[in-house]
């Protein structure tokens, strides 16, 4: 298996919305954190899981169904995945580059 990529969302946008300006919410309402960033799995060109700012520290996210509400700057997780954030570190990876995008979604290489 490829190792992943590190995208941060501060490279994304959603339209207008910079991605690193939304806060992650549980199914229930819960505010989880804030989106980070994404780990890209270049291999299968897939997000493979979320990075959140949680108070002081990093966690992962394993991706799942999400909805995003650009209004309200908040991305929801259906389902309840929160009990299986793990601890994560940025410099842990690399960080991903345009060509390791299948589909580049709204971000800046640079």
């Amino acid at each position: 298996m490829e190792s992943g990529r590190y995208l941060p969302a501060a490279r994304v946008n959603a339209g207008s919305l910079r991605l690193s300006d939304v806060t992650v919410r549980a199914h229930d309402g819960r505010e989880l954190g804030k989106l980070a960033g994404f780990v890209i799995d270049p291999g299968a060109h897939c997000i493979r899981s979320l990075v959140l700012d949680v108070d002081a520290s990093q966690l992962e996210l394993p991706m799942g169904h999400v909805q995003l509400d650009p209004t309200g700057r908040t991305l929801t997780i259906v389902g309840d995945s929160s009990s299986v954030l793990k601890a994560f570190a940025a410099d842990s990876m690399p960080v991903v580059q345009e060509e390791d995008l299948w589909v580049p979604f709204y971000h800046s290489a640079a």
